[in-house]
């Protein structure tokens, strides 16, 4: 997505296990790295990210094709596209 948008961007994503399909919740800050307001067009959050999802699950599941390990049953933090999180005061 940096590339795509031009930007870097500050993110993160949680795995769930919790119902009957694993998902994953992905929450982007709306900011440029410039200071500017981050704006994602319908088509590119309809389409844009749907294909950059479909990729790294392809590659992912090329990678685990044998893999049997068993899924946690909770949440997992996933990865953090901000190396600066801060808790508030």
């Amino acid at each position: 997505m940096e590339k795509d948008l031009g930007t870097k961007l500050e993110w993160v994503a949680a795995e769930h296990y919790n119902t009957e399909h694993p998902h994953v919740h992905a929450v982007i800050r709306g900011v440029r790295d410039s200071g500017e307001v981050l704006r994602l067009s319908r088509e590119y959050v309809q389409q844009g990210i749907r294909l950059l999802q479909q990729t790294c699950v392809r590659a992912r599941l090329a990678i685990a094709r044998n893999w049997t390990g068993s899924r946690p049953n909770a949440v997992k933090l996933v990865k953090s596209g901000s190396p600066q999180l801060t808790g508030g005061s």
